[in-house]
């Protein structure tokens, strides 16, 4: 196996390589590896292969046959992605949370959860697939769509409580500066000097602008989309209940 195939890749303290860490969550062909869609984002959180999403992202369910979910992992380097199913999805009771097993998945990065709430108001980082769609290489060397990893930098905005629609209990929201782009969801919300993950990204919420005075008689309302994440104490609630069994 080459250094670039290991089952967990080295890298130098910080560095994050998001084709590695931060991957497309996708429904794929079984037999050519070819991706059908993209289903949202997640990230190995050990190096068992556990990879966390949220389960609208991991809780789909594939419906044709000869179709599977999995990720696709990018080398280092650049070149042709692989593609390793998933498995064993166990979701939260409480949150849209969800974590899965990839057993076969080989050179990934792990990205270690914020062990407590991050102090100040830090800078934040994320990568999106959904923005980068390019066409390219396929997994079984043919033509087709190809994933390029954009990021996104800004403030942390607010911290507040909240019941989110589908999620039992209320939960901790950051809000961020920027949109989550469909089939971003899933994607870690990452503190810029720590390089740990303080959130998972989850959705959106509308924030209405003041409309320029020429659209007034029209009554056209504008947004502003401001991206939600769930607060990192609950990725580690929910990553201590599935340890002990919960």
């Amino acid at each position: 196996m080459s250094a670039q195939r290991r089952r967990v890749i080295d890298a130098p303290e910080g560095r994050i390589y998001p084709g590695c860490a931060i991957v497309p969550v996708i429904r794929f062909d079984t037999k050519t590896g070819g991706m059908k869609e993209l289903l949202g984002t997640g990230f190995f959180v050990s190096e068992q292969g556990a990879l966390m999403s949220v389960n609208h992202v991991l809780g789909v369910q594939m419906i044709e046959p000869g179709e599977a979910m999995g990720v696709q992992i990018a080398p280092v380097g650049g070149g042709r992605g692989f593609v390793y199913a998933i498995v064993n999805i166990r979701a939260s009771r409480e949150y849209d949370l969800a974590l899965a097993d990839v057993p076969s998945a080989e050179g990934f990065q792990v990205l270690q959860i914020s062990p407590a709430d991050p102090e100040g108001i830090p800078d934040l980082l994320t990568w999106d697939y959904s923005t980068g769609l390019r066409g390219g290489w396929l997994p079984d060397g043919s033509e087709g769509l190809r994933m390029i990893p954009y990021m996104w930098y800004g403030k942390w905005l607010a911290t507040y409580q909240a019941h989110e629609p589908g999620m039992p209990r209320p939960a901790r929201i950051i809000d961020v500066p920027f949109p989550v782009m469909k089939g971003a969801s899933g994607s870690p919300l990452v503190a810029r000097e720590t390089r740990t993950v303080v959130g998972i990204l989850f959705g959106n919420v509308a924030r209405q602008l003041v409309p320029p005075p020429q659209m007034k008689e029209e009554g056209q309302p504008w947004y502003l989309p401001v991206g939600q994440a769930l607060h990192c104490s609950h990725i580690r609630e929910f990553l201590a209940s599935i340890a002990h069994g919960g």
